[in-house]
């Protein structure tokens, strides 16, 4: 049988499907998921006599599958191949792919001849690695390298905070660890690829890598887990555009916040009078030392409705420095003695945006530079 001079790197698989078939234990278990989810894996997939199609398996029971061999070996051991029949490597996400494609097959097996291990559609589309689309999150720091203002800022923040947010993380070789890199002061970094393409341009990623798919909490469990990482790095062969650990982990922080909100729109009411309590007092006072303040609006903000709803303050800021997340500690810090933490919620936004500018057409700011703060 003609076949692509290939290296399968099927010698782990085979035997982690040999020890979970010996004892079905979660460990053999987690260990065959590894070794299926290895990128460098390949399998032989026979082509039909027209060296176009793909051969198909039928069951007794009229189920339609498709083969993977994992050798040469193991492919001739059916019979209804032939010298000249030729078989392509095909990766478990190209197996995944064919199954899309084909609704009336309903997985594959695995030396159907020998080993005889069948893995449904629902198992290989679950094992693939998943779509990505971080283009919102591209786009937001494309804006940014072009304008580094504060609002290019917010908005990478918010693509990060994204459910659908997710990067591709290399493994070490034969999955142990996690692959690091290093800047030329030796501090060290985790990997985060927006696509598969984006991790194949890194030479140090390589075939022995896995790739896994991790959103903002994977990588803040793993900052969490090791100190001496510094922070993070998207596409280093591209935009390299670098998160810092507390960056990460306060994201971390705001998605948890930020998930534990009643879904819905949040609503921003205009109070009647310019709201002056002890509060504002005390937030006017420090806003005074920051010179880059020139002013600050208060609004009452509400998420959900009835018993479920969320009330809560929004600042808006209006700030000429560069220091904007500083501002907003500031405020936050200020306000902590005066907040009930378990109903009360604290957010932030600039003059300048589109939200600052809606809420702020109506009413005073409650702190205005040329008033006097003593």
């Amino acid at each position: 049988m003609a076949q692509e001079k290939v290296n399968l790197h099927t010698q782990s698989l085979v035997a982690a499907i040999q020890s979970f078939k010996a004892e079905q234990s979660q460990e053999h278990n987690q260990a065959l998921t590894l070794a299926l989810t290895d990128p460098a894996v390949r399998f032989l997939l026979p082509l039909g006599e027209d060296g176009k199609s793909i051969m198909m398996l039928n069951t007794p029971d009229g189920r339609r599958f498709f083969p993977a061999y994992t050798s040469g070996a193991e492919a001739q051991k059916n019979k209804l191949l032939t010298k000249k029949s030729r078989a392509i490597a095909a990766t478990l996400e190209r197996y995944g792919e064919l199954l899309e494609q084909n609704e009336s097959v309903v997985g594959l097996i695995i030396d159907p001849q020998g080993l005889n291990f069948p893995l449904t559609r629902e198992t290989v589309l679950k094992l693939r690695l998943p779509k990505l689309d971080n283009s919102k999150v591209l786009d937001a720091i494309a804006a940014w390298k072009e304008d580094r203002s504060q609002e290019h800022s917010v908005q990478i923040t918010l693509a990060l905070l994204e459910d659908e947010t997710r990067f591709l993380m290399p493994m070490g070789a034969g999955g142990k660890g996690v692959l690091m890199l290093k800047n030329p002061e030796g501090k060290q970094f985790l990997a985060a690829y927006t696509s598969l393409e984006e991790a194949r341009k890194d030479p140090s990623v390589t075939e022995e890598n896995r790739l896994t798919a991790l959103n903002l909490a994977g990588y803040s469990a793993l900052l969490e887990k090791a100190e001496a990482i510094s922070g993070v790095v998207i596409d280093p062969r591209s935009v390299n555009f670098a998160l810092s650990r507390d960056m990460v982990l306060r994201l971390k922080a705001q998605k948890e916040a930020q998930d534990k909100l009643p879904k819905g729109p949040m609503k921003v009411m205009t109070p009647k009078e310019t709201i002056q309590n002890d509060m504002t007092r005390a937030v006017g006072k420090e806003l005074y030392k920051i010179p880059e303040v020139d002013s600050c609006y208060l609004r009452i903000t509400q998420r959900g409705e009835g018993e479920e709803a969320v009330r809560g303050w929004l600042f808006v800021v209006e700030y000429y420095g560069e220091d904007y997340a500083g501002v907003c500690r500031t405020i936050f810090e200020t306000c902590k003695p005066f907040l009930n933490p378990e109903d009360t919620r604290v957010e932030f936004t600039q003059l300048d945006s589109e939200l600052g500018q809606q809420v702020t057409q109506q009413g005073d700011p409650f702190f205005r530079r040329q008033m006097l703060w003593v």
